[in-house]
């Protein structure tokens, strides 16, 4: 897939986990089942976050219904841990700063976490092989302990098209609102626990306006991704442009 010459978009759920607006979850699901399209839903498998819990719990069993989204091809992603901030990351691999579940703690710390994740995830018979980190805040010994529970996807990183680093694939996620760039790839990033009326009328409208760039990830996944000398000259310098305009 060239991505120099068309624009492509995927989409991302950030924080699903027993405790959260549900009413506007399914809302956007039935939003996105419209037109075809099946979101990452990046799970939070043991939630601790003091301000989800404040939210309603699912009546239903959550993760026979995890189960059923993956079942109908929806990618399940692992969200974190527990997604509780218990430091501040200062050298983190994105240069994103701010609180963090993973950067900066020891490899073992992390791969401990990052196991312990994983087990419920296969306890409910859910294949997990994504990932991407609460607050976007992660670090080297977060990629090798990815790497050693077997995670192959991380949705996050800087540039125009998905990029391979140390056994894995990154897939960008540059902005927190809808954008769209004349050519390229991009991860559209959602919370759903905060949408309001005119959140989804926005939505709405940029779905059916972008229909035919919109992509599931299934499409991509196990695209190889090659790169020569000019390309990687070329992605240098757009993730510094990135890097610039999102700390605008």
């Amino acid at each position: 897939m060239n991505y120099f010459f068309s624009s492509k978009i995927i989409f991302r759920i950030d924080d699903v986990a027993h405790n959260m607006e549900w009413k506007s979850f399914f809302k956007v699901i039935n939003l996105f089942n419209k037109y075809k399209i099946k979101p990452i839903l990046g799970v939070i498998p043991n939630n601790r976050d003091k301000e989800f819990k404040k939210y309603s719990r699912c009546k239903f069993n959550f993760w026979k219904k995890m189960f059923y989204f993956q079942k109908s091809g929806y990618e399940i992603a692992m969200h974190g841990y527990q997604h509780i901030y218990s430091s501040i990351s200062h050298n983190d691999y994105l240069n994103h700063g701010g609180n963090t579940e993973f950067s900066g703690y020891p490899y073992k710390n992390q791969l401990n976490k990052l196991i312990s994740a994983k087990k419920i995830f296969n306890k409910n018979k859910i294949k997990v092989e994504t990932f991407f980190a609460p607050n976007h805040t992660f670090d080297n010994n977060t990629i090798l302990a990815l790497n050693d529970i077997n995670i192959k996807y991380v949705i996050d990183g800087y540039g125009i098209a998905p990029y391979s680093y140390k056994n894995l694939t990154f897939f960008p996620q540059l902005f927190y609102n809808l954008k769209t760039f004349p050519f390229g790839f991009q991860t559209v990033q959602l919370h759903t626990n905060y949408f309001k009326n005119k959140d989804f009328i926005f939505l709405k409208n940029f779905l059916e306006n972008n229909k035919n760039k919109i992509i599931n990830f299934s499409d991509v996944k196990n695209n190889n991704v090659k790169f020569n000398f000019f390309y990687l000259i070329f992605m240098f310098f757009i993730k510094k442009i990135l890097v610039f305009l999102r700390s605008l």
